[in-house]
């Protein structure tokens, strides 16, 4: 059987050294010491990763077991899809709420401010009230303390 480095076997592209390492030290591939390296049969890499760059070739157990897992999580997928939208949905309507509370807030804040105003306005007009009855009762403290001969012929 041909052999082949396991860099090489990266180089050419059957999975990365890291995992072509990881699947030595789990068993799945078997590897020889050949001149001090490690090589592998390129049969077994083709049987365990398929054709350099390809999908791999499973055999029958394990082809079943990565369906099962590939439904598994297709479920898992819907299932976190269907909690997004939920979530989706739910921050949605928290917005809307947001932004009806926030109207409403504005319309309480503009109508305080316009009674402000109002007031503001009420309150110069009655200080300027206050101030035309000062001049007033002023003229009148006035008049009053002119004698009387004075008052009535001027």
């Amino acid at each position: 059987m041909a052999q082949i480095t396991i860099t090489a076997a990266a180089q050419q592209g059957f999975k990365s050294r890291a995992q072509i390492n990881k699947d030595v030290r789990s068993g799945k591939l078997t590897s020889t010491l050949e001149r001090g390296r490690k090589v592998v049969d390129i049969a077994d890499l083709v049987r365990l990763y398929g054709e350099p760059g390809g999908d791999p070739v499973l055999p029958g157990p394990e082809q079943a077991a990565t369906e099962q897992d590939l439904e598994t999580a297709k479920a898992v997928q819907n299932r976190l899809e269907m909690e997004l939208r939920e979530a989706r949905d739910a921050l949605a309507a928290k917005d809307a709420d947001a932004a009806k509370e926030r109207d409403r807030l504005m319309g309480m804040v503009e109508q305080s401010n316009a009674l402000l105003q109002d007031l503001r306005k009420d309150c110069e007009e009655l200080r300027s009230d206050r101030d035309k009855d000062r001049e007033v009762m002023a003229e009148l403290t006035q008049e009053l303390q002119k004698p009387l001969w004075k008052r009535l012929f001027g």
